[in-house]
């Protein structure tokens, strides 16, 4: 809205000005040579991520093999009842199964696709950003950062879960931020609707959903339609995705069944070995074994390597799932039933280890993501002095955004959900990298005043 002055009117006569996040001039201004700038590197890292799956050997398709190869198997068999089908999390099974329906094993569409993932990515964490930052020009430096950030660069050349989880804890933290914006039953049911998805690719998001959306519940109005609004969607999402684990394996889990991982961790052995029979016969074996396994966290400053050892052995009927799955996890936390032993080794793989399977020292992003493993740990601990020294003039967006880091940490670092790998910090470098601008944001401010 604008108000048209006459010549007899001061030239100092206030005009309204656009409710929102910042006030919009009343006359187009001329951008600055610095957003410029800006601009001109976001065009060109979307460029090189379109173009980055072109290269001779980056299309996903090229690199089908273990963990890729698994993805991209279970997506092309629609209707498949393997164990793996039960075991993997169906959030990326979902998802990989459209691209591999609508690409048809084509490897220049498949190209098309992992290329418009890496830039839709930072895109979506560009909207959280300039929900959560008061300054476009700080939103758009964290835009760059993270179009170069070389560990978001090389991962999309592979069908990997983390393509798919990473853009998703970015779309959950973008309309968590709009819902405390919004404050409405609409925006609060869409945050946890992108939380469940989050959730259902890997559940390590579930804990970090439930403090959000809590947290945001207990401070807005409306408590009792925002609850039946998300609960009964939920609900019924969750119900199926149980049931469907519950017809593979008789195990009632909407996430995935077995929790093997948990076994694996505490068992302190190096790899584990899955046989399924049925009537005697083995229909199903499959080895697993961590990248970390072989990992030396520290390099080139010390040789380390795990002291783990031996074979974890599950032997399930397929007949009898739900007693076997019991009766191999009982035997699993007899071997070794104390985790503490094996928590600060998870700590250093979790923040010291290579991001596998993007660190292949011939490629070049993949070297830079190899050696930049060494700011993580400092960055994350300068983001929470960060958030600590904006806590008076960002209360709610401190504490929230606090929350939900500690949460990770806690469930990801420190409780056996897992036998933790490099690429599992991937989901927070955007904001151990990026929410240290605050610190920017809050000095320019500062000086206007």
């Amino acid at each position: 809205m604008f108000v048209r002055m006459s010549k007899s009117e001061p030239e100092s006569w206030p005009l309204p000005l656009k409710l929102g996040r910042t006030s919009a001039p009343p006359f187009p201004v001329r951008p600055s040579p610095s957003v410029l700038i800006l601009w001109c590197l976001i065009a060109l890292g979307c460029a090189l991520r379109l173009a980055n799956p072109f290269l001779p050997g980056h299309n996903p398709l090229d690199q089908l093999w273990s963990d890729p190869a698994r993805h991209w198997n279970n997506a092309t068999d629609l209707l498949g009842k393997t164990p793996l089908h039960a075991i993997n999390q169906i959030g990326y099974q979902l998802w990989l199964a459209a691209i591999a329906k609508f690409t048809l094993d084509i490897p220049t569409l498949v190209a098309v696709c992992a290329g418009l993932l890496s830039v839709a990515n930072t895109w979506i964490w560009y909207r959280f950003f300039r929900e959560f930052f008061r300054r476009k020009t700080t939103a758009l430096l964290a835009w760059v950062a993270i179009l170069y950030l070389p560990s978001w660069f090389g991962i999309f050349r592979l069908f990997m879960s983390e393509t798919l989880f990473i853009p998703l804890v970015g779309l959950s933290l973008w309309m968590t931020w709009r819902c405390q914006r919004k404050q409405t039953v609409g925006a609060f049911v869409a945050m946890g609707l992108c939380w469940t998805f989050a959730g259902l690719t890997r559940g390590v998001a579930i804990p970090m959903a439930a403090v959000a959306t809590l947290y945001l519940w207990i401070l807005q109005r409306e408590k009792l339609q925002k609850a039946f609004a998300l609960g009964l969607p939920l609900a019924a999402i969750l119900l199926a995705c149980a049931y469907r684990t519950y017809a593979l394996t008789g195990v009632f889990h909407p996430l995935s069944s077995g929790h093997y991982d948990y076994a694996y961790a505490v068992s302190g052995n190096k790899t584990v070995h899955l046989d399924f029979h049925e009537n005697g016969t083995t229909r199903y074996t499959y080895w697993f074994g961590s990248p970390s396994m072989n990992e030396q966290p520290f390099r080139p400053f010390s040789d380390w390597k795990t002291k783990r050892s031996g074979a974890l052995q599950f032997t399930i009927d397929l007949n009898h799932q739900r007693e076997s799955w019991r009766t191999a996890f009982t035997a699993a936390a007899a071997t070794n039933p104390s985790w503490w032993p094996w928590l600060p080794e998870n700590l250093i793989f979790l923040f010291f280890g290579s991001s596998w399977p993007d660190n292949n020292p011939a490629i070049f992003v993949d070297r830079l993501t190899i050696h930049l493993r060494w700011l993580f740990a400092p960055l994350f601990v300068l983001t929470f002095t960060t958030l600590w020294l904006c806590r008076r003039e960002r209360r709610h967006d401190c504490a929230l955004l606090g929350l939900v880091l500690l949460t990770w940490f806690a469930v990801q670092g420190l409780t056996p959900i897992v036998l933790n790998e490099g690429r599992y910090r991937k989901p927070v470098e955007a904001l151990v990298l990026c929410v240290p601008l605050l610190l920017w944001e809050r000095k320019r401010q500062s000086k206007q005043v």
